[in-house]
């Protein structure tokens, strides 16, 4: 054995037996090593048997807390944070949540609750005039009594009656229209019901609850005031940056409020466990929920329909906080993390390139802690402040722990007289950055900068639109309209006078976007392989290099593909070439 091999064999051991003593790792072993109850009772991924867990949850009458702490008042500080986070501008003078049921749950002026009816899985036609097969996740009915006036008249204020319409995304995505032909549109409704009510079938599922819940109500509930919540286990980081958000990833109805597990991990179930008035077995079965959502499991999606689209994979929907302050411990120890990455990269691949001896020893140290280790990562991805490179490997190693489609296709671009300005097999981030630095140098001297920003759009994001029809995704941007408050990861919009392009967002997550210039241009891509419908990258890649690559990337063969600048058949040729770039090369399923 070489001294260089047996140098690092010693290396991995040392580490080994550090991290094993670590006291913060010592405290997540056990809950890692072991199954939850839904797990075992192959549940855990359920989106009715989470649902049913939440409607029990939020009902609260096994939980002996004041009113105040009621859980209906915790999920209401939720949503009142993010309506908050998520309101824009054209937004803001319609109140998700209605300012007097915000005012008693701020100021806890709460006399008592009075939970009427907490039901999975309500007809639609139960609550609306619309008689349609749809089913409601999550319906709660309750009433929120305020405390007496101070004052001498000695009324009461009046009561709050209001209906939580719940909808429960565990692994799949809302469904569309139910139009005839259409797919993923729930449930089948009778033979002519699609000519009866035309504008309940045009729409996707959360404006088909909207309109059936508020506007098509039932007239015996009349005076009710209803607050529509979307929950996922989209991760904090994502859903923090809310006007980023994929259009699969949120509610396609604007008067949803998005929600995620981690806010009813963090404002619910943690305040519940922290209570010395629930009974040892409540306290279990609270726990066993924790670990269920903390554990990264396969998706058990049952169908409700069969055009429900069965997901594969498996997902991590929550962290409790005791374990992520564990494991931001252990992150900071950089060693630890090299050791995860590579014990996990041998588990997966199989192909470490370390001897033998090493790649058996990471091998079983990855296969012993997977579950934890994926959750290491997680929490890296969410709170570490990696870019670039770094944060897409470790995002792919992610994906392929849980299963999630990965695109491997890499890029190369070769320069004519600068080689050593030549991209070796990088990612799609680095490749279409260099591609619309390109782009702006070659049209900056004659375009203005609005209308680079406008003619990108309309190449890439014609039909991007969110509900403010703002677009969704921020090609380029122009910094010189964004300002950054002190302390604050967010650009925010400029309050001027001046004309802004229509598509400047009220405010954009910094670390998601490259300065250029003067522009700012996306780093966040998303995988393109297995997108249902051409993607932006597929478009700007298809712009660049001509029909057909969409296919090219979608085989699972090992292929290169080059093209050389000279000959492309576009304008691509001149903007290029004016770059000095001579030749691109697609690595697909490069490992």
């Amino acid at each position: 054995m070489s001294g260089t091999n047996q140098q690092q064999e010693i290396d991995y051991a040392s580490i080994m037996l550090q991290f094993n003593n670590d006291p913060d790792f010592i405290k997540l072993r056990d809950r890692y090593a072991t199954k939850s109850f839904l797990e075992i009772m192959s549940t855990d991924r359920s989106e009715t048997r989470h649902s049913s867990f939440l409607a029990w949850l939020l009902e609260g009458k096994d939980f002996p807390v004041k009113e105040q702490d009621h859980p209906i008042i915790h999920l209401l500080d939720i949503l009142i944070r993010r309506e908050s986070e998520q309101s824009s501008p054209e937004q803001s003078t319609e109140k998700l949540v209605p300012d007097d049921i915000k005012n008693m749950v701020l100021s806890r002026n709460i006399k008592s609750i009075q939970i009427h009816e907490v039901s999975t899985e309500k007809l639609v036609k139960d609550v609306s005039d619309i008689p349609s097969k749809d089913r409601l996740d999550i319906y709660i009915h309750c009433t929120i009594e305020p405390k007496k006036k101070e004052d001498s008249d000695k009324k009461e204020k009046e009561k709050a009656e209001i209906e939580f319409i719940i909808e429960n995304k565990v692994g799949s995505k809302e469904n569309g229209p139910k139009e005839n032909g259409s797919k993923d549109s729930g449930p089948k409704e009778k033979s002519g019901f699609d000519v009866k009510y035309p504008d309940y079938v045009k729409k996707t599922q959360t404006e088909r609850y909207y309109y059936a819940c508020n506007d098509k109500a039932k007239d015996n509930r009349n005076g009710r005031k209803q607050i529509f919540i979307y929950l996922t286990p989209i991760s904090n980081a994502d859903l923090s940056d809310f006007d980023n958000l994929g259009e699969d990833q949120k509610s396609k109805d604007g008067h949803f409020i998005n929600i995620n597990y981690q806010d009813i991990l963090d404002n619910i179930i943690e305040p519940l466990l922290s209570s010395e008035d629930i009974s040892t077995r409540i306290h279990t079965l609270l726990n066993e929920y924790v670990l269920s959502l903390s554990l990264p499991a396969l998706i058990e999606n049952e169908k409700k329909n069969k055009n429900e689209q069965n997901i594969k994979g498996s997902i991590i929907m929550a962290t409790r906080q005791e374990d992520i302050e564990n494991i931001t411990n252990i992150i900071k120890k950089n060693s630890y993390l090299s050791l995860i990455q590579d014990a996990l990269k041998e588990t997966i691949s199989k192909s470490n390139k370390t001897n033998k001896t090493n790649a058996a020893l990471l091998q079983s140290f990855g296969e012993t802690y997977r579950k934890l280790f994926t959750a290491i990562l997680r929490v890296y991805i969410e709170t570490g402040n990696k870019q670039g490179d770094e944060l897409d490997e470790l995002q792919d190693l992610y994906n392929q722990l849980l299963g999630t489609p990965k695109d491997n296709t890499k890029f190369s671009i070769t320069y004519k007289n600068n080689p050593n300005d030549n991209i070796n097999t990088k990612g799609k981030r680095v490749f279409a950055i260099a591609m619309l630095k390109a782009y702006i140098n070659y049209y900056q001297n004659n375009i203005s900068p609005a209308d680079i920003c406008k003619e990108i759009h309309t190449k890439y994001f014609p039909n991007d639109k969110q509900q403010n029809k703002q677009y969704k995704l921020y090609i380029v941007l122009l910094e010189n309209w964004y300002e950054k408050k002190e302390g604050e990861k967010y650009w925010y919009k400029r309050q001027g006078n001046e004309v802004l392009p229509d598509n400047i967002p009220p405010k954009i997550d910094s670390s998601r976007y490259e300065i250029f210039n003067q522009f700012l241009i996306t780093n966040q891509w998303g995988i393109d392989a297995n997108a249902e419908k051409d993607s932006s990258f597929v478009k700007l890649l298809e712009d660049i290099c001509g029909p057909g690559i969409k296919e090219l990337i979608k085989t699972t063969q090992k292929l290169d593909a080059s093209y050389d600048i000279d000959k492309l058949q576009n304008n691509w040729n001149k903007i290029l070439t004016n770059a000095d770039m001579a030749k691109i090369t697609i690595h697909i399923n490069k490992k």
